[in-house]
């Protein structure tokens, strides 16, 4: 006896729990153990619930549910009522807080039952369901739920709940096809879920294979495990046959389900206060309804099973129910930091963009000084390997520039010339070519700078202290000279008159001298202008593209304080004003919105991991 008190105070602990997660709005994210009664409209549900209940549900078809009701007994020292409004999940912020403020006071057990259609128009009300057939205000249905508490020594422990039932045709002024879909939508979210318990009521003077919740439930509860019959109105079964019927139903010897068929007989809409529920089962002890287990019968039958399986399912589903609390406790944090540090305010707005301005010159610092494994950018993005294809590029451009850089040329295949040195015949008819067309990259800062330094090596006066240029020039007249000495050699090694000449002999550089002098002043000038202009070609060749690197490429596209790379920086971000901010770092919508409802959801789930401690 002790061990079985213990086990039932244990039940009630965790069945409070489980109500106090369904009082947090819990539900919308983890199924939780629950009772859902469902059937059509005309079933006895209503009549059901208040037999189960003791709370006088309406009966008539314009009054029927047009909510999820949610009724809890528990049993308390303390007798007392609380009547509230869970919103649905769809509530607005303002909807949620009209329904919050619901909260009929000095309630009590008796005054509940006398009291309660006065609340259930009031709580009508705030749902904003449209009772008046003749108004187009409102709505017929609403995904809000009504939650009934009562508490009181004598309530056994039990958690139920009520949807609308199930119809198929529209009432004229009232419901619409539309209403139809509503119903039967709310219906399957709530059996779907293998931790519900169906209570599929079931009318008995109607044929069973005609019953849409039974193949509703199936569909959802295809072997049958979880799903529990009531049959209803049995004393409107008149012939022998039905009853029978409907006892083997019961029995199991037809549809059976694994947990089976009650029979309840309820006050009907037309039985006033004085129906006698003992009168009443003294129907069940006459033949053939006497077959049917006295255990399969009446309201206290029931109402003892559906405690036994709401606390059977709760204990089996408990350690289950906190995993999946904190497997999407977890799911929800790593989904919420996916979208980044909030961006709703100034400050955070302004921090959000420090960060990445830190990140992005901390990578651009890696790109630039070749610091490729600080980072798996440049692992999966070759191209961010910029200094790498900045040398490369620059390369290519000295070797196109010492190929292709030259504007005149000296050298003329048609030119007569009496001089040893034709490439030196200078050609007037040469025309300066010119640059191609940069007019669309004159935007750059780089190529304005490049530009720049070519319209001073082009226009103004050629001018170097660099000594490679006299160095370059000597270089030039000692090979024109042993060139010189080398024809002359030559000469002298080749004339008849002389053939015991060597090839070895050393001339006087007085003849090579005299040999230069026999040049007319013109040709000496053209010599010694080719000399220096080449000469000064090289030094200005590899200044021009020296200082293309350091000035346009390095300090304008690179490290310059006007660079396109240090743009994006903590100083700019300072100068930013508040509708900047907004603009550049805010979040759009519909993150907004998401992250509302992630940090919600984790708020809800974190209280219910708190709910859930052992």
């Amino acid at each position: 006896m002790g061990k079985s008190k213990s086990v039932r105070l244990a039940s009630d602990n965790l069945l409070r729990k489980i109500d106090d997660l369904r009082e947090k709005n819990i539900g919308q994210h983890i199924p939780l153990p629950q009772l859902v009664v469902v059937g059509d409209q005309s079933s006895g549900k209503s009549s059901l619930l208040e037999s189960l209940t003791k709370i006088p549900f309406p009966r008539d078809l314009e009054l029927c549910t047009r909510y999820a009701t949610q009724i809890t007994s528990r049993r308390d020292l303390e007798p007392r009522v609380n009547v509230s409004i869970i919103p649905g999940p769809n509530a607005s912020v303002e909807h949620r807080k009209y329904l919050n403020a619901f909260h009929p006071e000095g309630l009590t057990t008796e005054g509940f039952r006398l009291q309660f259609p006065g609340i259930l128009k009031e709580a009508n009300a705030r749902m904003g369901i449209r009772m008046d057939p003749s108004s187009k205000d409102g709505n017929v249905f609403s995904e809000d739920v009504l939650k009934i508490e009562i508490c009181g020594p004598s309530e056994d422990y039990l958690t139920v709940i009520d949807v609308p039932g199930i119809f198929r045709t529209p009432t004229e002024g009232i419901t619409t096809k539309k209403d139809i879909e509503l119903v039967q939508s709310m219906v399957k979210d709530y059996i779907k879920d293998s931790r519900t318990i169906i209570l599929a009521v079931l009318p008995s003077n109607v044929d069973i294979a005609t019953q849409e919740i039974l193949t509703l439930a199936q569909d959802y509860d295809k072997a049958g495990e979880r799903t529990l019959g009531v049959l209803t109105k049995p004393d409107l079964v008149k012939e022998h046959s039905a009853i029978v019927a409907v006892s083997n139903l019961v029995l199991g010897k037809k549809k059976p389900l694994t947990l089976g068929y009650y029979v309840v007989r309820n006050r009907g809409s037309d039985d006033d206060d004085t129906f006698d529920h003992a009168a009443n089962e003294e129907m069940f002890r006459q033949e053939p309804w006497s077959r049917v287990p006295k255990d399969r019968v009446g309201v206290q039958a029931l109402k003892t099973r559906l405690s036994e399986l709401l606390a059977q399912i709760t204990r089996n589903e408990f350690p289950k129910l906190r995993r999946d609390v904190k497997k999407q406790l977890v799911d929800c944090r790593r989904e919420l930091e996916s979208l980044g540090p909030a961006r709703q305010t100034e400050q955070e707005q302004r921090v959000f963009l420090n960060t990445l301005t830190h990140q992005f010159q901390d990578l651009v610092g890696a790109a630039l000084n070749a610091r490729y494994h600080n980072h798996e950018a440049f692992e999966e993005q070759e191209e961010l390997r910029l200094i790498t294809h900045v040398v490369n590029l620059t390369e290519m451009f000295n070797y196109d520039f010492e190929k292709k850089g030259q504007l005149r040329y000296f050298e003329s295949p048609a030119a007569e010339s009496s001089s040893d040195d034709k490439e030196c015949t200078l050609d007037e008819s040469k025309k300066e070519s010119t640059w191609p067309d940069m007019s669309a990259m004159k935007k750059l800062a780089a190529m304005d700078q490049a530009m720049f330094l070519v319209s001073i090596e082009r226009n103004k006066r050629p001018y170097t202290l660099n000594g490679y240029f006299n160095e370059n020039l000597q270089r030039l007249r000692v090979k024109k000279l042993e060139e010189k000495a080398r024809q002359e050699v030559k000469f002298l090694c080749d004339d008849p008159k002389k053939p015991y000449l060597s090839p070895n002999l050393v001339v006087d550089l007085d003849v090579v001298k005299r040999a230069k002098a026999n040049k007319s002043s013109v040709e000496y000038a053209k010599e010694e202008i080719h000399d220096i202009l080449s000469s000064y070609y090289e030094v200005a060749r590899k200044r021009f593209v020296d200082n293309v690197y350091h000035q346009a490429v390095d300090h304008c596209l690179l490290t310059g304080p006007m660079s396109p790379l240090t743009v994006f920086s903590q100083e700019w971000v300072i100068t930013l004003e508040a509708e900047q901010l907004e603009a550049i770092a805010g979040e759009l919508p519909v993150t907004k919105g998401k992250r509302a409802a992630l940090e919600k959801k984790i708020h809800d789930l974190e209280t219910a991991l708190g709910i859930l401690k052992p």
